[in-house]
């Protein structure tokens, strides 16, 4: 039924246009009035943020606002690769005959995740990590260690809701639109793939002109030169919030294993897998 309601929604017009509004440059006493709202709705701490000389200008620069130094203190065992966001884990485990689960009771392939049989090859037997970032979340990703981005995929899609309810009657992470960093370490590759979701009208990737909900073609970004992303930082934002899916294979002989539990709240910086 749920699934019924967005298929006949136009999520992608619908989605557009709240990226426009939250660009907005409203009067600062509504602004302000309706970001008082939301962090008393969702309990969001402004302490720990960044706030602007005046206030935020627009939705958008509340809903991605940076954190102050110190906030999110990075996990410094090399051995351990940290959290990219704020959120809460979901699915995660070992990918086995080239599967992952979405939700309990619910799998679906790397390969159409990645949109590539070969490079989803790469990871049979590897972990994936599922973190969901709520509205009321801090939105901007970064890196989980020391690594090179050799490509930047994007893939167009729908623009479901990423809600548990929504990731039990669609296969959410392989319909929506997504950007995929393939990246690699000195004995691994790490596949970061954010994730769109109704509602999103903006994600952006700092390194890349990509933009999110505005294409309609799969198209590839290779580097010549990789991008390197030191451990913590920040590569990315989402306007909303959503979900980023992790890919992890060893090109050692070592296993990896997810530190948190399932449904467990996580910070940015925070342990979450250990190689």
């Amino acid at each position: 039924m749920l699934r019924f309601i967005f298929l006949i929604l136009p999520t992608k017009l619908l989605s557009r246009l709240t990226g426009e509004l939250t660009e907005w440059e409203a009067p600062q006493v509504l602004l302000r009035f309706v970001i008082r709202m939301f962090v008393r709705q969702l309990n969001i701490n402004l302490e720990e943020a960044v706030i602007p000389v005046g206030g935020f200008k627009t939705f958008q620069s509340f809903f991605a606002r940076p954190l102050k130094e110190g906030q999110r203190p990075v996990e410094e065992d090399k051995n351990i690769l940290c959290s990219p966001a704020d959120g809460t884990v979901g699915a995660c485990g070992r990918i086995n005959n080239g599967q992952a689960l979405q939700i309990k009771g619910r799998p679906y392939t790397i390969a159409e995740l990645l949109g590539d049989a070969n490079a989803a090859e790469q990871y049979e037997g590897g972990t994936y990590i599922t973190i969901y970032l709520s509205p009321r979340d801090y939105h901007r990703f970064h890196s989980p260690d020391d690594v090179s981005v050799n490509a930047l995929s994007y893939i167009p899609g729908k623009l479901w809701p990423v809600f548990p309810k929504m990731l039990k009657e669609a296969d959410v992470f392989c319909e929506n639109e997504r950007v995929i960093a393939h990246t690699e370490h000195d004995d691994y590759r790490l596949a970061l793939i954010p994730v769109g979701a109704y509602n999103v009208g903006r994600m952006r990737i700092y390194f890349s002109d990509i933009q999110a909900n505005h294409k309609d073609r799969v198209f590839t970004e290779q580097y010549a030169q990789p991008v390197s992303l030191k451990k913590g930082e920040e590569w990315g934002y989402f306007g909303f919030g959503s979900t980023i899916v992790m890919l992890f294979k060893s090109t050692s002989s070592y296993d990896a294993f997810v530190l948190p539990n399932e449904g467990a709240p996580i910070k940015m910086g925070e342990a979450l897998l250990k190689r």
